[in-house]
């Protein structure tokens, strides 16, 4: 059943199927062996993007072997979630831009409830291919819009949101989308929920880890033509068919990141506390992905950042290469509009209006 067939208008979530068959798990195993029909999907979704200098990681990432997203997913931020939110088994979880679906399934195997979201439908379809050859395909709820708002009453409120490598990819300068988006999801949450930031790289840093992998492109102005033409002039960087052609596709393939006081800033007036920062918040973490290379590093830098970050109450991971295990709980109730009857005090009108209240 092709995704198209199972969306009969946009927005509506696809129908699952049940499994035949549940293969090993992954989480024994150490890895998962896909079909040579969702490696060939996989591979297609990055065509164009042959001569990126991670193109070879990210083809990688999108299997099952043992370095690849899902395991890394199931291995290391499935736990650091739960040490960190509290057990999932009985939490629903709304996977924000799943993609291709790594995380989702990660997710299915740990939660009570889990609904993925991306605005591609070929995304979404390769995603769905996956929770299939899990044997998940049960579990998930998927919807594919153009608009996030088409779909949030269908998702429901939830405990939990997970944006894992997303932020970058919402671009700067459709001004106030990423503000909207922040809002929006934060808005969708159930008290004491949480919005759990992973894998977004930070724009404080002046070197391009994600994309081009070039220094200074992350302090240019973000979509910058004159950064887009040196990350191609330098073989970093070219036109992808699953991207906008020039500086703009760029920037939606994640170059210019995000900050910590940039996601503050989209939540000013909403009542949340960033868990980061209370007791504790900053031990049993790694903030550099549970990438191997940089272990090492990451202790001495952890001291000598920690000195400056903890009296001033922000998490280490503000001054890291990426924005990694950021939780941001909302600790006000959740808004909702009623329809009153009759006429507002100060308003002659008669016509039903729609109230937000708490």
């Amino acid at each position: 059943m092709a995704l198209r067939e199972v969306e009969a208008e946009a927005g509506e979530p696809l129908k699952p199927r049940e499994a035949k068959h549940r293969p090993a798990n992954p989480r024994v195993a150490g890895s998962f062996q896909y079909s040579a029909e969702f490696r060939k999907r996989s591979k297609k979704l990055l065509r164009g993007m042959e001569h990126f200098p991670n193109y070879s990681k990210y083809l990688e990432d999108e299997l099952g072997g043992p370095n690849s997203r899902l395991m890394h997913f199931i291995q290391y931020l499935i736990p650091e979630i739960e040490y960190r939110c509290g057990p999932l088994a009985d939490k629903s979880v709304l996977d924000f831009g799943c993609g291709p679906g790594p995380s989702t399934a990660a997710l299915a195997m740990n939660c009570r409830s889990v609904a993925g979201y991306d605005i591609d439908p070929e995304l979404v379809d390769v995603c769905r291919m996956r929770l299939k050859e899990h044997g998940l395909e049960s579990t998930v709820r998927l919807y594919c819009a153009p608009n996030l708002e088409d779909v949030k009453d269908r998702i429901g409120p939830v405990d939990l949101i997970l944006l894992s490598g997303v932020i970058e990819h919402i671009p700067l300068t459709e001004r106030g989308l990423r503000r909207r988006l922040i809002r929006t999801l934060f808005g969708m949450l159930k008290p004491g929920g949480s919005l759990y930031i992973y894998d977004t790289p930070n724009r404080a840093w002046p070197i391009d880890f994600h994309t081009t992998g070039l220094l200074g492109i992350p302090w240019t102005k973000p979509g910058s033509p004159s950064a887009y033409a040196r990350a191609v002039r330098a073989g970093r960087y070219g036109d992808s068919p699953r991207y906008t052609p020039g500086p703009r596709g760029m920037e939606q393939c994640g170059a210019w990141g995000a900050t910590y006081w940039e996601i503050l800033g989209y939540l000013k007036g909403e009542s949340f506390r960033v868990d980061n920062t209370r007791a504790g918040g900053n031990k049993h973490i790694d903030y550099l992905g549970g990438s191997r290379r940089f272990r090492l590093a990451r202790y001495p830098f952890d001291f000598f950042v920690g000195l400056l970050a903890r009296p001033l109450r922000i998490p280490i991971t503000a001054f890291y290469p990426f924005l990694d295990n950021l939780v941001i709980t909302k600790t006000g109730a959740m808004k909702r509009t009623v329809k009153v009857e009759g006429s507002r005090a100060g308003s002659s009108s008669s016509s039903p209006s729609l109230v937000t209240v708490r």
